[in-house]
């Protein structure tokens, strides 16, 4: 039988809903954007290009590098999708309108992704989806557990020893929370600890001429998989505003040898 979830239009590709925590497995995170609004991306090792969030969070990804899954016979990429969209639970209120993969023999370091020299695509959402996108959900409130997966088919990938992917993506409706991409790599390679956050507001509205206290609650959870404890050294929240560090609330304060994981001074704050 066919994986559960649907597929888009003849392609091959299937896209499931997930609940599956990202620290499950080698999961690595190779391509995150932010923006509000519309934003757009593609994984690659140049900084500075589309709403790329440089860093460890978006780089050029091997295919060599990949595991596969098989479903009914059939060899599957899994490329799986968290959403950070605040309080989305009942959308949809954010839309895939394009995702593009390509194959090269580069890994890609301009935004210009139409040179068959360089790149071959093998998908593209429009194309095989009567030129529409992808409403989607954030079931998941917070980073940490995806949403999404889209199963791939190897053959669709075709790659040659030493070949890149390249994922280009497309959203509309994002409230300036970041969109992260991921794959299960190889057993054996490193992978980055994960946690998973959540934050919840109470009360969800305050009624226009009048005032009330606004208390936000942080839970924050050990998701790596590896059973080593970790130390939260920062804890941020910017506001909702990424471009101004001016409004930041620093959560962490007191990281030493009696308090590994930090004293969290303000669980609840108000503002």
């Amino acid at each position: 039988m066919p994986p559960s979830g649907d597929e888009i239009g003849s392609s091959g590709v299937f896209i499931q809903d997930s609940d599956i925590n990202s620290g499950t497995g080698n999961y690595n995170s190779f391509l995150r954007i932010q923006n509000n609004d519309n934003e757009q991306g593609f994984n690659t090792d140049t900084n500075n290009l589309e709403n790329n969030k440089d860093g460890i969070w978006t780089h050029s990804l091997l295919i060599s590098s990949l595991q596969q899954v098989e479903i009914d016979g059939v060899f599957y990429y899994e490329i799986r999708l968290d959403l950070n969209e605040t309080n989305s639970k009942t959308g949809p209120d954010i839309a895939l309108e394009q995702l593009q993969l390509y194959v090269g023999d580069a890994a890609v370091s301009a935004a210009d992704l139409s040179n068959p020299l360089v790149e071959t695509k093998v998908f593209d959402l429009l194309a095989a989806n009567g030129g529409n996108g992808i409403d989607l959900v954030d079931h998941n409130s917070g980073s940490g557990s995806d949403d999404y997966v889209f199963l791939v088919p190897v053959d669709t990938v075709s790659a040659a020893d030493g070949d890149y992917l390249t994922l280009y993506a497309d959203f509309s409706g994002a409230d300036g929370g970041f969109e992260e991409f991921r794959v299960k790599t190889n057993t054996g390679i490193a992978q980055l600890p994960t946690i998973h956050l959540e934050k919840d507001v109470s009360p969800t509205h305050v009624d226009e001429g009048s005032s009330a206290a606004v208390t936000y609650t942080y839970e924050v959870t050990n998701a790596s998989t590896d059973g080593q404890p970790l130390t939260l050294t920062t804890f941020t929240d910017d506001n909702g505003t990424p471009a101004l560090p001016g409004d930041d609330v620093d959560l962490l304060s007191g990281v030493d040898g009696l308090h590994p994981y930090g004293i969290l001074h303000r669980r609840r704050h108000r503002r």
